[in-house]
Parts: structure tokens; C-alpha cells; sequence
């Protein structure tokens, strides 16, 4: 005993974790697993999105309030994450985008399914 303390008496405390980090199953689940169910679930709204990403050129949306910026230029597809609600972008996924309009889109469904799957396993920066 120093000090008068009788340390076997004394045990640590568990910290107390918030019930919602409990039932937080997603953030167990790696982005790249959780990609291809997205885009099972969610696929018809994808190939909206990327048939006017394809034609407009940029689209600015946002997911769980994270904002995002696709952009297809000079044959270059980005697919941007913003940490600090949309005061600076970051570059996630990047790519060349084929002449085939089929491919181009396949690809651009599997991109933002991918965007989506980081956002909800919480696999990106945030500031």
C-alpha cells in the first residue's frame, strides 16, 4: 500500500458508450462489402443519377448530409466528398471514362454506389 490506497480494492470503470455507437452496424462493415448491396437496393436511382452526370457533366447532391460533387470532364469522372459541408472538396474516386455509353454508365453506378457505401460506413474524412 502507498500513500494509504489499497489498490486491489479499486477497479477501472468500463467507459460508458453511447447506445447509438452500439447499433451502429454499418461502421462494422468495410465500404467496399457494403458497395454491391447498395447497388442492388438502390440501383434504378444510380442509373438516373449517372445518365445525368453523363449528360449534364456535373451533379451536386448530397448523403446523410454530406455533400458531394460527381463531375465528368475532358474524359475524366470525379467523385468528390466534401468534410466541411461543402466549403472544400475532396477526390475519393477517380477515372477515365470510355467511349461506350454502356460502360461509361456501368461505371458510373458503380462509383456512386461505392461514394454512398464510404458515407455510411463513416470511411471518409470528415473536419
Amino acid at each position: 500500500m502507498e500513500n494509504e490506497t489499497a489498490s486491489s480494492y479499486y477497479e477501472l470503470m468500463p467507459r460508458k458508450v453511447p447506445l447509438s455507437v452500439k447499433l451502429d452496424l454499418l461502421g462494422r462493415i468495410k465500404y467496399w462489402k457494403l458497395a454491391p448491396i447498395l447497388k442492388l437496393i438502390h440501383g434504378r436511382s444510380y442509373e438516373r443519377q449517372a445518365i445525368n452526370l453523363i449528360e449534364i457533366g456535373q451533379l451536386l447532391t448530397s448523403r446523410a448530409g454530406v455533400p458531394l460533387r460527381y463531375e465528368i470532364k475532358n474524359g475524366l469522372a470525379r467523385f468528390d466528398i466534401s468534410p466541411d459541408k461543402g466549403k472544400t472538396y475532396l477526390n475519393y474516386l477517380q477515372g477515365n471514362i470510355s467511349g461506350n455509353s454502356v460502360d461509361e454508365a456501368h461505371d458510373v453506378v458503380n462509383s456512386i454506389a461505392t461514394i454512398e457505401a464510404m458515407i455510411k460506413t463513416k470511411a471518409h474524412l470528415i473536419y
